[in-house]
């Protein structure tokens, strides 16, 4: 479900009042801030499920009690991750309701700043061997499983990410040159990945044999032409890795643990870190190293990094 269906399903019920108030001025604010449209989507959408947690709950205004209490609820609900994303976005609107005088407290008091809190936990990845393991177990015998494979094949091989996938376009696969060239649109850097065989020869038997005969940009579209959900990508993922065979005990699994996968087991087979970096489409290596891989720190250590030249 996109945003803008978000928005428009909200506006659509009836909540409380002092709640359509604040959204609708958020949204303004967002609007008018130097934050990219990824960002600002996630913000909101963010924002809606914190909302709906405050009615389902019969709170009648934003109070510390209430932050803490959703905070409690994400700990038994989400990943760390999400969890982490969830509680930025909510601290940058308690933020702004602090700044306009609308509540008492700021959202440094319910989400003091820790270093790498995403590493509390030891972070799921999944061998090449398990990889493979995953992808033979879509069967490309009609039209689902090809669609599927494609996209599977897309996150196994280069680690895109999710919306990424999802809004991928003819215009950014180079078929002469094996390269898959596009702008990401959670940082808006461009990315430029090599096309293995097994993601080529995969979009090519979608979109030759599967894919239905619309015409627009997309690559993986619905039957009446329309993209799907970033969460339906996320359910094609988890059930495919579920049906695989793989073990799964205490161990996340979806579209994001691919990205930690391709991290993980490059840098085992001693990829430059700089390398693996631009794969993954990071601006600097501290974000690879802080969230994306589960490795040994006294190993990394060990790998070369690019020195700067002395100037």
């Amino acid at each position: 479900m996109s945003v803008q269906t978000k928005i428009s399903l909200w506006k659509g019920e009836n909540h409380k009042r002092w709640l359509n108030t604040l959204f609708d001025e958020y949204i303004a604010f967002l609007s008018k801030s130097n934050k990219n449209q990824y960002t600002q989507e996630w913000e909101i959408k963010s924002l809606i499920y914190y909302f709906r947690y405050l009615e389902n709950n019969n709170h009648t205004k934003v109070t510390l009690e209430s932050a803490y209490n959703y905070v409690n609820y994400m700990n038994k609900q989400f990943s760390l991750r999400t969890i982490y994303d969830r509680s930025q976005c909510l601290k940058y609107f308690l933020n702004w309701l602090y700044d306009n005088k609308k509540i008492t407290f700021n959202g440094e008091m319910v989400f003091p700043k820790l270093r790498q809190p995403i590493n509390s936990s030891i972070i799921s990845y999944y061998t090449n061997k398990e990889i493979s393991q995953i992808l033979n177990s879509i069967s490309t015998k009609d039209n689902i499983g090809k669609r599927n494979f494609a996209i599977v094949s897309l996150f196994a091989y280069l680690g895109i990410r999710r919306d990424d996938v999802r809004t991928l376009k003819y215009e950014n696969i180079d078929w002469d040159n094996n390269l898959i060239k596009f702008y990401q649109n959670k940082t808006d850097i461009l990315s430029v990945l090599p096309m293995p065989k097994m993601v080529k020869f995969s979009l090519l038997d979608y979109l030759k044999n599967a894919r239905p005969n619309v015409n627009n940009d997309f690559v993986f579209i619905k039957d009446d032409g329309s993209l799907y959900a970033s969460e339906y990508l996320s359910v094609i993922v988890n059930r495919i890795v579920e049906k695989s065979g793989i073990d799964i005990r205490n161990r996340k699994y979806g579209c994001h643990s691919f990205r930690h996968s391709i991290a993980t087991n490059l840098l085992e087979k001693h990829v430059d870190i700089n390398v693996i970096s631009k794969i993954l489409g990071h601006s600097k290596t501290d974000n690879t190293i802080n969230i994306y891989i589960s490795y040994d720190k006294q190993k990394l250590m060990m790998l070369p990094m690019e020195v700067p030249e002395w100037k």
